[in-house]
């Protein structure tokens, strides 16, 4: 009996060393499996991570492009609305056919400089570059603040702008008087009425040419052959035909008896003057501007109508732009108080 017992004694000794040894080579192996586990998961992680980085940089770089081209996009369709009417260039980018578009009265104005074949022939070509990129470039800057202004041709020392192509809504333009007609001056008004964007129009592009006129009066003429310059401009509205000619360099271009009007006005206007049609007159008159009677012109085929001198801003100009706020883009409300009631005088 005590043999046995000591029998089994011994063997369970045996049984526990045994499982010991089982045990611990099962927990090493389990350690080894473990620590092998934990290293692929962390090479598994940190490969995502590099991974995640590596889109994040290209997803910030094309973010990045995506920006730029939105601002590159932005500048291109402001550059574009500033050389084209809004309605040709969402046409063009659209890559539709741009119309021709009857405008029912749109005001058109001519500038051209004084003597200017004279002046070139005493100056150098890079005096003459110089004089007409800071002419334009101040006229340029003057049309930035006017939403519905384009600047249509420039060719040599002649400036143009047309205003109303975008803010057309039937607009009817006031009768000129002509010499066959009664009445006074007012009955221009009388033979017609104008929409608001007819006559918005004219008076910002009067603006425009008061304020052309005191830009040239400013402009820096230091390294010129002249010490002052002078320009002429004619201003009339009514109505034309408008469209783009070519593809390749697409040019929107006016056409009809009031482009050849206005041209009249200004080949017909003085030095430092702004010679302007009665059917202009009729849509500014009304205290914001002071006008001369110019007379009657005759006009290409004998046509004969009255023409005004635009003097500047009239005397309580000045007070009414401080004074109202009409929302329109207008020049006037955004001059200093000083220059607004500052009449600017055209003629001498």
């Amino acid at each position: 009996m005590a043999n046995l017992s000591k029998k089994h004694d011994r063997a369970l000794q045996e049984l526990q060393a045994q499982q010991r040894e089982v045990r611990a080579s099962v927990g090493k192996e389990h350690r080894e499996l473990a620590s092998a586990l934990q290293a692929e998961l962390e090479d598994e992680y940190k490969a995502l991570k590099a991974q995640h980085a590596k889109e994040m940089a290209a997803l910030l770089k094309v973010q990045s492009v995506a920006d730029q081209l939105e601002a590159d996009n932005k500048v291109s369709n402001n550059l574009l609305y500033e050389m084209l009417p809004k309605y040709v260039a969402d046409d063009l980018k659209m890559g539709r056919k741009s119309e021709p578009r009857d405008f029912d009265c749109v005001t058109i104005l001519y500038s051209d400089i004084v003597q200017f074949t004279n002046l070139t022939s005493q100056s150098t070509s890079s005096q003459i570059v110089n004089l007409l990129n800071r002419l334009y470039t101040a006229f340029d800057t003057i049309l930035d603040d006017y939403s519905d202004v384009y600047k249509t041709e420039t060719i040599g020392d002649a400036y143009q702008i047309v205003g109303g192509l975008d803010g057309q809504s039937g607009a009817n333009v006031p009768a000129p008087i002509t010499s066959g007609s009664d009445g006074g001056s007012d009955a221009g008004s009388d033979a017609g009425t104008s929409s608001h964007s007819a006559r918005l129009a004219a008076r910002e592009v009067v603006e425009c040419a008061i304020r052309f006129m005191d830009a040239v009066f400013n402009l820096d003429m230091s390294d010129q052959v002249k010490k002052e310059l002078q320009i002429r401009i004619g201003v009339h509205s009514g109505p034309a035909v408008g469209g783009v000619a070519g593809s390749l360099m697409p040019k929107f271009a006016l056409f009809g008896d009031t482009v050849n009007i206005a041209g009249q006005m200004e080949q017909k206007s003085q030095p430092t003057r702004i010679h302007v049609s009665e059917t202009t007159y009729n849509l500014v008159k009304g205290g914001d501007y002071e006008f001369q009677p110019a007379g009657e012109v005759t006009l290409e085929g004998g046509l004969k109508m009255r023409s005004f001198w635009l003097m500047g801003w009239s005397k309580t100009n000045g007070a009414k732009a401080a004074g109202e706020s009409s929302g329109r883009n207008s020049s006037a409300q955004r001059l200093s108080s000083a220059k607004a009631k500052r009449k600017v005088k055209l003629a001498q």
